[in-house]
C-alpha cells in the first residue's frame, strides 16, 4: 500500500502505523506493507498530483519511482490485484487519481476526505498558471471525469466527517461516481472529526478493515 498525507503536511507514518498495528493484533500479526510517500516535497506546495514544470513530476514519482523502488527492495507481492493506494485530503485526491489512471498498478483505492480535483481550493489560479487558460484540459485533469464504466476493475473506499461539510459532500459525490462506473465501493461516514486527525484516523480505522479480506489477510465475512 502506498499512503500519502495532506497539503501542507509531511509523510508521517505514525497514523497509519497505529491503525495497522491494531489490525495486525487482531489478524495474527498480518497487515499490508505500507510505504508512506511524499507527493508534496520541499516548501509543501500543492503539486496537484500532476507532473508539472513548476513543481516537478509528482505523479511519476509516486506511480513509477516509489512503486519500482518498493518492488525492488521490499518483501512484497508482485501481483497487483493486492496493491492499494491510499491518501488523506490532498493525498486522497492523489490516491483516487493514481488509481483511476493506473488500474494495472493499484487495484484498491482508499480516499479519505479527498479534494475534489487538482487545485480545487484555487481553480481560477490553477486554470491560468497550470493549464494556460485551457478549460478543456483542466476538465480532463479532474479524476471523476475520467472514471468511465469498466475503467477500474478494483474497489474504492471513501470517507469523510459529517462536520466537514465540503469534503463530506465531495466524498459522497465520488462514491456516487464510482457506483455509476460499476466499481465495488463503500463509504465510511465519520460522525465527528472535522478535516484533521479525527477524519484521518476515522478513515483509516473504518476503511482498512474493509481491505483485509480483499488483500487475503482474513477470510471473507
Amino acid at each position: 500500500m502506498v499512503m500519502m498525507m495532506g497539503q501542507p503536511g509531511n509523510p508521517d507514518p505514525e497514523p497509519i502505523a497505529t491503525a495497522m498495528n491494531a489490525l495486525a493484533a487482531q489478524h495474527h500479526g498480518l497487515a499490508p506493507v505500507v510505504v508512506v510517500a511524499d507527493q508534496i516535497g520541499p516548501g509543501m506546495p500543492d503539486t496537484m498530483c500532476l507532473d508539472t514544470a513548476r513543481y516537478g513530476n509528482a505523479a511519476s514519482y509516486i506511480t513509477r519511482d516509489v512503486t519500482e523502488w518498493a518492488a525492488a527492495h521490499l518483501p512484497i507481492t508482485r501481483d497487483h490485484r493486492f496493491w492499494s493506494v491510499a491518501g488523506y485530503s490532498n493525498g486522497g485526491l492523489c490516491a483516487l487519481t493514481f488509481g483511476i489512471d493506473h488500474p494495472d498498478l493499484f487495484s484498491n483505492v482508499l480516499d479519505m476526505s479527498g479534494e475534489e480535483y487538482p487545485g480545487a481550493e484555487h481553480p481560477a489560479t490553477t486554470l491560468t498558471d497550470f493549464f494556460h487558460g485551457d478549460k478543456a484540459a483542466y476538465e480532463r485533469a479532474k479524476p471523476l471525469n475520467r472514471l468511465a464504466p469498466g475503467a477500474f476493475p478494483g474497489s474504492m473506499i471513501f470517507s469523510a466527517s459529517r462536520d466537514d461539510p465540503v469534503y463530506h459532500a465531495v466524498a459522497l459525490q465520488s462514491l456516487r461516481a464510482a457506483e455509476r462506473a460499476g466499481i465495488a465501493s463503500a463509504f465510511i461516514d465519520i460522525p465527528t472529526g472535522g478535516h484533521g486527525m479525527g477524519a484521518l484516523m476515522g478513515g483509516l480505522n473504518g476503511g482498512l478493515p474493509l481491505l483485509f479480506a480483499t488483500l487475503g489477510l482474513q477470510k471473507p465475512g
